[in-house]
């Protein structure tokens, strides 16, 4: 199932897209969170408990676990380091939507979670993080993958946040000078002539 226009893609510019075998992942860490769920998720959502830590110990800076609340709100149970370096906050406890440092993002990010767990599949983003304290400077991918109790209801969301390729972004100071240009779909270039 695809998900309609959200609120990420018309007013956030982040590109989200339902992942299926035949996605091109621009990160090993987020292609390696997809592939265990994708293995475990054989006629019944993967469940929580499946997810050791230790087998994913190189996920554990940028990896993320929401739970998905009876009253149909989502807790951010666990942020990695990585993480909180991203968004410039930790917030770990805290409900999505009144999230500090994300504003109306946690609302987007709250509606995009609940189109995850009505449709049961797993979301993949890719953008920058210009609208969350303006780090628009930092191209990201990230996955979203639902999780169970029970194998049938999603009770959790796992994920892994990445920067694509840090080394080609830019410094900051130069992201609006004439000395570099940004072409659609993200990538920093340098200008040419």
């Amino acid at each position: 199932m695809m998900f309609g226009k959200l609120e990420l893609s018309r007013v956030y510019g982040i590109d989200e897209a339902t992942v299926t075998d035949d996605t091109v992942f621009l990160t090993p860490k987020v292609a390696s969170l997809y592939a265990w769920w994708r293995q475990l998720a054989v006629d019944r959502l993967p469940l929580r408990r499946e997810f050791d830590v230790l087998d994913h110990w190189h996920l554990i800076r940028e990896l993320f676990l929401v739970e998905a609340l009876a009253d149909g709100q989502f807790l951010m149970a666990l942020e990695g380091e990585r993480v909180i370096q991203l968004f410039g906050v930790n917030n770990s406890g805290q409900l999505i939507s009144e999230a500090t440092g994300l504003g109306n993002f946690g609302h987007a990010i709250h509606d995009y979670y609940t189109g995850l767990v009505r449709d049961r599949v797993c979301r993949r983003c890719v953008g920058n993080l210009e609208r969350v304290n303006n780090r628009g400077w930092i191209e990201f991918e990230s996955i979203d993958c639902p999780l169970s109790r029970d194998g049938d209801r999603v009770d959790f969301i796992i994920g892994v946040i990445d920067v694509v390729d840090q080394s080609a972004i830019p410094d900051p100071a130069k992201i609006n000078s004439k000395e570099v240009t940004r072409r659609e779909g993200g990538t920093w270039l340098g200008k040419t002539g």
